[in-house]
């Protein structure tokens, strides 16, 4: 989960640095919940936490589960924007399954009862 968790991250960032020059262009003001979700801050936000999680991950950290399980969690945000925002993505792409994918076997992962944490 390491290493889908640190490809999240630079496929992220890469997603923040081809998307924010147009959001930084708009006229208008959008509703807080549409600038929350659907503005290129919150894929900065996303590669942080996945970049942390795979950090921890990788360094066998302590803290590992509990990152690995928020980055799983903010991979289920971005697969319910599409859902929250009422938007309409002109194909099943624009659903993001792939990000579902990762907090299903992230979550599935990481919360399993019985996991021992990593040793610092």
């Amino acid at each position: 989960m390491g290493v889908i968790f640190a490809v999240s991250c630079l496929s992220r960032l890469y997603l923040f640095a081809r998307t924010f020059p147009a959001a930084a262009r708009q006229p208008y003001q959008p509703p807080f919940l549409d600038r929350v979700l659907a503005l290129p801050e919150l894929s900065i936000a996303v590669a942080v936490i996945c970049g942390v999680a795979a950090w921890t991950i990788f360094t066998r950290r302590h803290s590992a589960q509990s990152w690995a399980i928020a980055a799983s969690l903010a991979h289920l945000l971005i697969f319910l924007r599409t859902f929250i925002l009422h938007l309409r993505p002109g194909s099943i792409m624009g659903y993001y399954p792939s990000s579902l994918l990762v907090a299903i076997l992230g979550l599935a992962t990481f919360l399993r009862p019985g996991v021992p944490e990593s040793p610092s």
